[in-house]
């Protein structure tokens, strides 16, 4: 994949249409959870999910914000258009939610 400037990122993450879905990885640590629903607050019409149970330390600093801890994603993503991925290096951290990408 080739590299982006931060502003073209922006860009291309506001000019989404439709739905957009944030989730972090399979493990939904602090970092991971707190980075979905704060993109998920600048992007219009999205929302944060998480892959699993977020972590203890993710709902203590969820709380810390006064941020709502998010649902699980679905099981089918025909209600999103979009699906964009924070914290996540490699498909293996998306554990079984990989398929429904591919």
């Amino acid at each position: 994949m080739a590299r982006i400037s931060l502003k073209e990122l922006v860009r291309r993450l506001q000019a989404l249409k439709g739905r957009t879905m944030v989730t972090g990885h399979s493990l939904p640590d602090a970092d991971a959870v707190a980075s979905a629903v704060v993109l998920s607050q600048l992007l219009p019409r999205s929302e944060a999910r998480t892959i699993g149970h977020p972590r203890s330390s993710a709902h203590r600093a969820l709380d810390k914000l006064g941020l709502g801890v998010p649902r699980p994603v679905p099981d089918s993503l025909r209600d999103f258009d979009n699906v964009v991925l924070v914290d996540v290096s490699n498909a293996q951290l998306l554990g079984d939610f990989a398929a429904a990408l591919a």
